[in-house]
């Protein structure tokens, strides 16, 4: 490194150059009187024995050359490449630490932060001196001082100053070729504070180093206050609260300033955490919509311009400002945050001091306010995204009309993490709900099924048989005649009936005993290669013979549960705008479908039992809706099946749970299993004293337990009748007990299938008309 040394002697110098200039003639006997009373200033002198003369090294560095460093200027003067003081301006002392003004050695992180600029411009001063380069950078490095009296940070453009500072070789200086010269200067041009080709330790620094300090504190902390609001950590507003704070206070140049951000929530705000230390005034019941009307707050958001209120205690008397100013709120600003034309959140300041703010501080916070809402939408975005994300690891997907409650579940388990504690999914329940439940299923799908699987495995062992008889024509070997004879035993078994276990045993036989040996049976001939050929292309599942019945079976059944399916979800978004509920579909051979309808299942909505009875009303419209949908497929369809539908008609609500481990809603408690058990079993229900189905094609079988229940749903079938949809005739029936459970009836009744006055649809009015004019009380 440069040996340097503090040494007044440059300045020196340039007095004698500027008196020797007639207008300063003056200034000789004055610096030859000054230099013979202080022999220090001669030479190399001593940092303490300079800062113990400040009267006599101020006026010597008040030189028009050094521009002035006064009391009044911020401003230092130093030892080259050291952090040794000599001299501070009282300007600048006011920043420093006592044990800084006491020793002269600058300790504090501002310092490090120029130490690398001071190395940098020192280099390059004495490259331009000692080889005449020229071409480096002017630095203007920023220095950020706190003011111990007011805490706040004040930044500070620093100006180097090397021109009292002089270099010389210590010997002879090294020569430089062109090469080394040009490489000299990119690597200076470039920033390198050692560069190649200077060898600094062969040079030697003396003089005095001069700091200047340019205030840019508003220009700087406006500046920081962008790059956090703009970069800062995503997700992460809340807790940046605090930090933002700091560069407001720094930038309006107030340190009584509080900041808070609130955030949108639907027609409601949601203040973020503010900075440590401070507690909130501004608390979510009183930023109620409700309570805004005609207070400062209020008018922000009606005018979408700040508002400022200088002493709120001399505002009014209105309910708000009296609890802000009781709560220690004096003066303040509220500034609403839009974004993209929308309201997305509300910036306010306060102070406990009345007229701490004023107008100058609202034309300065004007300049921000477009980032602020920027970065609180961006974290409203993050959280709704980490929410989702709560939401999907925790509880899986989930029905749109319960979302708000998972949304408060996953808002609890982040607010928990966030602060370090344990977080875990909780129990999400809906108390006093009510159940709806239907079906429509496929008639004797099992049976159809059945019969498809015989015939297509009957197909497939006719198959076999013949290629093993000509294969053991071709040529005779006894496995051949033992395989065709579990062939044909597996074919007459099917005569009898097909259980799970037999089809799975012939499915066996086939792929472990037949296919393996497909490829070495075509080596016994052309005749038996052909018919190998052939049996490989009729057993293709997508198009082979050998599958065509279970083929059709399961088109079949696809057409009519995708028609369902989509007519039950168009007019389910219907039932949805009438009034929010939980739906849950599964399709098998049909298509199912629970719903929940209740006060805790919403938020914010009012609920009444009207709600539940247009429900039902819809769901047996619906009802009717599959029927005449399904009836014609028939036509359509390559094995035609008919569909049966049914209603379970439950009067007391009941509680739900969600259920972690089977990500899905079911009933909760003991006491209420009855209703689960019942919807398992009906499927196959008869009637008491009877060989026949509950459930029978055409018709709507409503099942019940108590006879309010009947009456109900017999006032909504004789609606339907009116508006042709159902037939007149109302069949009461008795349901055989079925295991654990004995007691049920149910009405049936049958569905008019082709369109009659009703139409395919009933509007939502028609049906809360209808409903309203009921004189009945709903169960």
């Amino acid at each position: 490194m440069i040996n340097a040394t503090l040494s007044i002697e440059p300045a020196l110098e340039a007095w004698r150059a500027l008196a020797r200039q007639e207008e300063w003639a003056w200034v000789a006997p004055w610096l030859e009187a000054t230099v013979e009373a202080h022999p220090w200033l001669s030479g190399a002198a001593e940092p303490a024995e300079a800062r113990r003369q400040k009267a006599v090294l101020q006026r010597l560095l008040s030189l028009p050359l050094a521009q002035g460093l006064l009391d009044s200027t911020p401003g230092i003067a130093l030892a080259p490449g050291s952090r040794e003081a000599v001299y501070v301006s009282a300007a600048l002392e006011r920043y420093l630490t006592p044990e800084e003004a006491a020793s002269g050695v600058l300790s504090g992180e501002a310092w490090s932060e120029l130490d690398e600029a001071r190395r940098y411009a020192l280099v390059c001063r004495l490259a331009e001196a000692a080889y005449g380069l020229e071409g480096c950078p002017a630095l203007r490095p920023i220095v950020t001082l706190k003011d111990p009296e007011t805490g706040l940070n004040h930044y500070f453009a620093a100006e180097l100053d090397f021109r009292l500072v002089r270099f010389a070789p210590q010997g002879a200086a090294p020569a430089l070729d062109a090469a080394q010269a040009e490489a000299l200067q990119a690597a200076l041009q470039n920033g390198a504070a050692a560069p190649p080709h200077l060898a600094l330790e062969g040079f030697r620094a003396e003089g005095i180093e001069l700091l200047r300090f340019v205030d840019i504190t508003e220009e700087h902390a406006l500046s920081l206050l962008k790059g956090d609001l703009l970069e800062g950590e995503r997700g992460a507003l809340a807790q940046l609260v605090g930090i933002f704070e700091g560069r407001v206070r720094d930038y309006l140049g107030k340190p009584e300033v509080f900041l808070g951000l609130a955030a949108t929530q639907g027609d409601t705000l949601r203040p973020l955490r503010t900075a440590a230390g401070a507690a909130d005034p501004f608390r979510p019941e009183r930023l109620d919509p409700a309570r805004l009307g005609g207070t400062f707050i209020g008018r922000a958001l009606s005018e979408g311009k700040p508002q400022l209120v200088c002493d709120l205690a001399a505002e009014g008397s209105g309910d708000l400002e009296r609890e802000l100013a009781g709560a220690g709120v004096r003066a303040a600003i509220v500034a609403p945050l839009n974004h993209r034309s929308s309201l997305t959140g509300l910036l306010y300041l306060w102070s406990p001091r009345p007229n701490a703010l004023a107008l100058r501080d609202l034309a300065l916070l004007d300049r921000v306010l477009p980032l602020c809402a920027a970065a609180v939408n961006r974290s409203k975005e993050e959280l709704n995204y980490r929410v989702q994300s709560v939401i999907l690891s925790e509880y899986t997907a989930i029905h749109p009309s319960v979302e708000w409650r998972f949304r408060k579940a996953a808002l609890n388990y982040i607010r928990r993490h966030d602060r370090g504690l344990r977080a875990e999914a909780e129990p999400i329940v809906f108390d006093e709900v009510y159940p709806l439940y239907g079906v429509a299923d496929i008639r004797a799908s099992s049976a159809h099924r059945n019969e498809a699987v015989k015939h297509d495995l009957h197909e497939h062992l006719t198959e076999v048989e013949d290629i093993l008889q000509l294969a053991r024509t071709a040529k005779p070997l006894p496995i051949l005649n033992y395989l065709a004879a579990q062939a044909e035993a597996n074919r007459r078994m099917l005569e009898d009936g097909l259980s799970s276990d037999e089809e799975a045993g012939i499915k066996d036989f086939i792929s472990r005993h037949i296919e393996p040996l497909l490829d070495h049976l075509t080596t016994f001939g052309p005749a038996v290669a052909e018919r190998v050929e052939a049996y490989r292309a009729d057993a293709q599942v997508e198009s082979g013979r050998l599958y065509r019945q279970c083929r059709a079976f399961d088109q079949s059944v696809s057409l009519l549960n995708q028609t369902i399916s989509g007519y039950l979800d168009a007019e389910e978004a219907r039932a949805q705008a009438m009034f929010p509920h939980y739906f849950e579909k599964r399709q098998t051979d049909g298509v199912e479908f629970s719903i929940y309808v209740g006060a805790s299942l919403v938020e914010d909505i009012p609920f009444n039992p009207l709600y539940v009875r247009n429900l039902r009303l819809w769901q047996l419209m619906v009802m009717c809706g599959i029927a005449r949908l399904a009836a014609p497929l028939k036509e359509r369809m390559e094995m035609p099946l008919e569909t049966t539908q049914l209603v379970i008609a439950h009067s007391a609500p009941l509680s739900i749970r969600f259920q972690l481990s089977e990500t899905r809603f079911d009933v909760d408690g003991t006491h209420h299993i009855r209703y689960e058990i019942m919807k398992r079993r009906l499927e196959k229900a008869q009637l008491k004293g009877a060989d026949e189905r509950l459930t029978q094609p055409g018709k709507i079988a409503i099942v019940y337990s108590q006879f309010r229940e009947a009456w109900e749903y017999e006032e909504y079938i004789r609606f339907l009748q009116s508006a042709g949809y159902l037939a007149p005739e109302i069949e009461e029936v008795e349901i055989s007990d079925l295991q654990g459970i004995s007691g049920l009836k149910a009405l049936r009744v049958n569905v008019l299938l082709e369109s009659g006055a009703g139409g395919d649809g009933l509007s939502s009015e028609v049906i809360e008309r209808a409903v309203a004019a009921m004189p009945l009380e709903p169960f």
